[in-house]
């Protein structure tokens, strides 16, 4: 680089329009950052409540075929006895 374009490079940043633009830069990619973050955060926080949906509803229809088959072996069990 030479002294020339650092000097007007310097000036340029120095202006009331250059710290303008930097600092909308800065905050446009703070904002842009922020917002990345938390729709990350949404979407893990979604994953784990589906997740615990999913495996309330295995638990659930677990118990229902444990029921199930305890009643079905209740019921079962007088015509097992007389074949023995």
């Amino acid at each position: 680089m030479t002294n020339n374009f650092k000097k007007s490079l310097w000036i340029f940043i120095n202006s009331t329009f250059g710290i303008w633009l930097l600092s909308t830069i800065l905050v446009g990619g703070l904002s842009f950052g922020y917002t990345l973050w938390k729709d990350y955060q949404d979407t893990i926080t979604k994953n784990e409540l589906e997740l615990k949906s999913i495996l309330e509803e295995g638990r659930y229809r677990m118990a229902s075929l444990d029921t199930a088959m305890g009643n079905a072996s209740l019921s079962m069990a007088p015509l097992f006895n007389l074949m023995i």
